[in-house]
């Protein structure tokens, strides 16, 4: 059964810099609870440091080992705060040793003469998702997405290391970054389109650009997000990936960079 992004990332607060969260095995992609939720737990916690008017512009996150299924700290600090801008820093532990180590900029809007939409949404058939469960090398958090991948099908031999198509949670109804971050990091790595049979993969480490991440409320957060992602570079087991996500009305949102573990 699948249940609300809201409630299954949330955080317990423990002390000031101190936060604990419990993720079930339906989140874990391999041996390890899925990156996005890992990003939505540290910026979850981050939030909560810094003033309401200063919105998540960057998030950066170094996946250090293994996050297992069941308990996960989180601390954080505020490493300066200037007049606009805040800089975060903390970790994702578990038995008191590191598996992720996270940071984040949060600023003001700020006077400005030039706005850029960004670049356009893919163009992508309407979105019709398919049941991936049963498909070998799918991981376990799929389970919680309606995802229709249309270009890029992990193990397919492709002749490109591209993938895009639509995505959302089955179960979501708050919108917010912690989506966004968590839905940035769903999709099957680039790379793994072009082999031919299932091999491991992981993210090594995760850097997110938000942008204007305050006009997101007015989206529905059960609508599909549509998805792109390539590499370009893949050398001694690791592939640079590079993508982009557009919210349900079009916009886009977020840049993605990846540093992939593909052998």
């Amino acid at each position: 059964m699948t249940v609300d992004f809201a409630e299954a990332s949330s955080c317990t607060r423990l002390a000031e810099d101190r936060w604990r969260a419990d993720v079930d095995e339906s989140w874990l992609q391999g041996r390890a609870i899925f990156g996005g939720m890992q990003s939505a737990l540290a910026l979850r916690c981050f939030q909560t440091l810094v003033p309401a008017t200063r919105i998540v512009r960057t998030l950066n996150v170094h996946f250090c080992g293994p996050c297992a299924a069941g308990t996960v700290d989180v601390e954080a600090r505020v490493a300066r705060a200037g007049r606009r801008v805040s800089c975060v820093v903390g970790r994702l532990s578990q038995g008191g040793e590191s598996v992720a180590e996270v940071t984040a900029t949060f600023a003001e809007d700020r006077e400005h003469w030039l706005d850029l939409e960004g670049p356009p949404r893919p163009s992508l058939a309407p979105p019709s998702p398919k049941d991936l469960s049963a498909k070998p090398g799918i991981p376990a958090f799929s389970g919680h997405l309606d995802m229709d991948l249309q270009v890029g099908a992990p193990y397919s031999a492709a002749a490109s290391a591209q993938v895009a198509g639509w995505v959302r949670f089955r179960r979501a109804t708050a919108m917010d970054e912690a989506l966004l971050a968590a839905l940035a990091d769903c999709w099957p790595p680039a790379a793994v389109a072009m082999m031919p049979a299932p091999r491991p993969s992981a993210s090594v480490d995760l850097s997110l650009q938000f942008h204007q991440p305050s006009r997101v409320a007015s989206e529905d957060p059960a609508g599909y997000f549509a998805f792109e992602a390539s590499s370009a570079v893949a050398r001694g087991g690791y592939a640079e990936e590079r993508g982009g996500l557009w919210l349900p009305g079009g916009r886009f949102v977020a840049r993605i960079r990846q540093l992939r573990a593909v052998y």
